[in-house]
């Protein structure tokens, strides 16, 4: 994570995110994520600004479950997956700018334009009930 604020100072900036990687507990499942935050904001008189922006990237092999009576009793097909063709891979990204003007701690004027685009590619599988 990284902050740039000076005490007093009408400007900060904050960036943060994480990555993480699960293996996943099937066979040919798991996920891979990368998330990253972008916040500035600043102070102009009565006039307090902020910037946000946001960026997801998740890749994902979903896994199915096994059919049949009584197959959980077979721990050999406990980490089998029966869909290993199943995934998810999705990215997304959010941006706005919130403004506002403030009076005597009293808001008088506020507005929030915004961004959102989602990409999803999803080869669905179906849960047994």
């Amino acid at each position: 994570m990284f902050s740039f604020a000076k005490p007093y100072d009408k400007n900060a900036l904050l960036v943060y995110g994480n990555v993480t990687h699960d293996g996943g507990y099937k066979d040919e499942s798991g996920f891979d994520q990368q998330k990253i935050n972008v916040i500035h904001q600043y102070q102009i008189v009565k006039w307090n600004v902020k910037n946000v922006l946001a960026a997801t990237n998740l890749n994902q092999e979903t896994a199915g479950f096994i059919k049949g009576y009584e197959t959980f009793k077979d721990l050999a097909l406990k980490k089998k997956n029966p869909n290993p063709e199943a995934f998810r891979n999705s990215q997304s990204i959010r941006a706005y700018s919130q403004v506002k003007y403030t009076q005597n701690y009293t808001t008088l004027f506020s507005i929030t334009p915004y961004f959102r685009w989602t990409d999803m590619q999803f080869l669905q599988h179906f849960l047994p009930w």
